[in-house]
């Protein structure tokens, strides 16, 4: 399902973590549809101290303070202390967006209550046994005439893994040239 958002910009608080290691890291994110996602980690003000850059199947991690640099494997994007995640960077776009890519595979559930909260379900086959993840929209705020949700939790099973991001600052339909995510 194509996105109704072509490119969205945000400054976040992210915290990824197993129960054996954690990050967690002020993060630049940035998506222009159809497949481009970059995530800058941010120390202090300016010191980009990873950098996640992706286009379509292709991408790496990329940490300049260590001189090191990861390509993904299988189409499965990595994160920093983390390492890889069972999600493509188009589809972990999506999610960061508030816009998952509905599968045939995924259950959608919407809570209208108070906080109006999505819980999105991605499964590994159709019939359902073994969850992929889970990501949960809440906080949703209207910027430029769409709602965003400013909490976005992301839970994954296999390996357990979860990603809970805050967003501080949104903005969305902003001209983003493809060279930054080569």
């Amino acid at each position: 399902m194509p996105s109704d958002v072509g490119t969205f910009k945000g400054l976040a608080y992210i915290i990824a973590e197993t129960g054996k290691a954690k990050w967690a890291s002020n993060v630049s994110v940035i998506v222009k549809q159809p497949d481009g996602l970059r995530l800058d980690a941010i120390e202090r003000i300016t010191d980009v101290v990873a950098s996640l850059k992706a286009k379509g199947g292709n991408g790496y991690l990329d940490l300049p303070l260590k001189g090191k640099r990861y390509t993904f494997k299988n189409d499965m994007i990595r994160f920093p202390e983390i390492g890889d995640v069972q999600i493509p960077a188009v589809e972990l776009a999506s999610v960061l967006v508030g816009r998952p890519i509905v599968h045939e595979m995924a259950d959608v559930e919407i809570d209208r209550g108070e906080g109006f909260i999505t819980f999105y379900t991605r499964y590994e086959s159709s019939d359902k046994k073994r969850v992929l993840y889970e990501a949960h929209f809440g906080e949703m705020a209207r910027i430029g005439g769409k709602k965003f949700p400013r909490h976005v939790i992301v839970r994954f099973e296999h390996p357990k893994l979860m990603i809970d991001v805050r967003y501080k600052d949104v903005q969305h339909g902003i001209n983003i040239p493809w060279g930054l995510f080569e």
